[in-house]
């Protein structure tokens, strides 16, 4: 007659173990599914670097266009506040009418919101610059171009940070 032989009851702490452990385990398995979804998606979406590549372009273009535009009307607040300024000036000892009074804190509050959006917009070009370029490095790996590299799933990208964006201009993408 064979025994049967019973593990003992693990303790609370043997079981917060293996309890982290199949945490952890299920947590690295949903990374490597999320990372293999990822790669059949960029070899769905691309069937050459240059798409890659002109994808890149129009999406650095589109956010540009945004940048220049609040660049522009940023200029032309500048121009409004200086006008404002010289009127509030004229008034020397008078009292400066609300209205007036009213257009300058405005002038000033849209200013920042433009200088915000625009710091925005700088970040957001660096992090999708970035992104397809880590994605054309995915692709060649992935599609075999790139011999340096194994096709292993690729860890997840760290965001990139306004402090490291480049100043965007048209020339500086083509």
């Amino acid at each position: 007659v064979p025994l049967r032989r019973t593990e003992p009851v693990p303790t609370p702490e043997q079981r917060r173990a293996r309890e982290a452990e199949d945490e952890r385990k299920r947590q690295l398995a949903k990374q490597q599914d999320e990372a293999e979804r990822r790669d059949r998606a960029l070899l769905a979406s691309y069937t050459s670097e240059r798409e890659i590549d002109l994808s890149r372009r129009r999406s650095l273009a589109t956010i540009e266009a945004v940048i220049e535009s609040a660049t522009a009307y940023s200029e032309q607040l500048k121009k409004r506040k200086v006008a404002v300024e010289q009127q509030r000036a004229g008034y020397r000892d008078k009292p400066v009418p609300i209205v007036l009074e009213r257009e300058y804190e405005g002038i000033n509050t849209e200013l920042a919101k433009q200088a915000e959006l625009i710091g925005q917009k700088r970040a957001e070009w660096t992090a999708t610059a970035a992104r397809y370029d880590a994605d054309r490095v995915r692709w060649r790996e992935l599609s075999g171009l790139d011999r340096t590299a194994p096709a292993t799933p690729a860890a997840p990208a760290a965001p990139a940070t306004a402090s490291s964006a480049p100043v965007a201009t048209k020339s500086s993408t083509r």
